[in-house]
């Protein structure tokens, strides 16, 4: 298992290498100094706030996420699901990207149900709507608060790239039964049909989901405020540090240093989120060590609140499917 996945992901060393050499590059571009008295005169109040906040993500998600199982016959409470939650979000931090905690709570779910097709599709359709609400967050308000940006051609190229990321989910949910049915020929011709019923099984959940109009504005209406929650966050960050460019920025910037970070090319985005930071920002007067200030503790603040994640994995573990029958109303062969 562990050979297989080697052809599918770059290396951890090449990743962290990528991470040093982003992160180097900074340092030769900033104030150390200027940097070390933005992040150590912030206001420990908005701090805390922020904090506050980002707790309350994994609730949210948890809650939904039990909801909508619970509508397809699986019984998930909110409080063991958030378990689930806390526990990859800390297992995650050694990922690639930010997705990669999402592949530890479809793991560990689907300890729980004894279906990953059904943990990964629900988790997906989220995934998608919400990656969906982010594009349109950041859209609408270069769009609709045009003032607050400079006219460049910089400026433009994130639209054009909002726009592009936005068409590009909407396809997948669109023509995701037209891409399932491409893969049954191909399958049927390679005489994979076993792999095939697995994608399929996946498909069906996922497909569930994308009809069920109730459930499908739960994810949505989810999605958003878990938007909001993260974008509010970074202006909390900002506020501690006094950056003052108002909120408007942040419904642009923080969707699309959050796109990129996906990209499987560091470590947990470091660097790579810093350099957003800078760059976006930057167009906008705010000096380099302010952004990269704003980055950093940003992330700090965030890695405080997976220590409960953190504590439950080092007093039980990661859940084990003999612990979790109870949970289980029907189960996939």
């Amino acid at each position: 298992m562990k050979n297989s996945n080697k052809g599918f992901s770059i290396p951890a060393f090449a990743r962290l290498l990528f991470s040093v050499l982003i992160l180097i590059f900074l340092f030769l571009q900033i104030d150390l100094t200027n940097t070390w008295t933005k992040i150590t005169s912030a206001n420990l109040w908005w701090l805390l706030a922020g904090a506050l906040l980002m707790l309350s993500e994994p609730l949210m998600l948890s809650y939904w996420w039990s909801s909508m199982l619970s509508q397809k016959g699986y019984k998930t409470s909110t409080i063991s699901v958030l378990r689930i939650s806390l526990v990859s979000d800390f297992l995650g931090l050694v990922m690639p990207t930010s997705l990669g905690s999402d592949f530890v709570k479809v793991a560990g779910l689907s300890k729980y149900i004894s279906s990953i097709s059904e943990a990964l599709s629900s988790l997906l359709v989220f995934r998608l709507l919400n990656y969906c609400v982010m594009f349109l967050l950041a859209l609408f308000t270069l769009l609709i608060f045009p003032d607050y940006f400079p006219d460049s051609s910089a400026i433009a190229a994130l639209r054009n790239f909002l726009i592009v990321g936005f068409l590009l989910l909407l396809a997948v949910i669109t023509f995701a039964k037209n891409g399932i049915d491409l893969i049954k020929w191909v399958f049927t011709q390679i005489n994979a049909q076993e792999v095939y019923r697995k994608v399929h099984r996946f498909y069906e959940g996922f497909s569930y989901f994308k009809t069920n109009r109730r459930e499908l504005a739960k994810a949505f209406v989810a999605g958003t405020v878990i938007q909001f929650e993260r974008i509010i966050f970074i202006y909390i960050i900002g506020c501690a540090l006094q950056i003052d460019v108002g909120l408007a920025p942040y419904f642009v910037f923080v969707p699309i240093v959050t796109a990129i970070t996906l990209l499987p090319v560091s470590i947990s985005g470091i660097g790579v989120r810093e350099g957003g930071y800078v760059l976006l920002f930057g167009y906008l007067g705010v000096p380099a060590a302010e952004a990269f200030s704003l980055s950093i503790i940003g992330f700090a603040v965030s890695l405080i609140t997976i220590i409960p994640g953190g504590l439950i994995y080092w007093a039980s573990g990661f859940p084990a499917p003999e612990k979790l029958e109870s949970m289980k109303t029907r189960s996939e062969i």
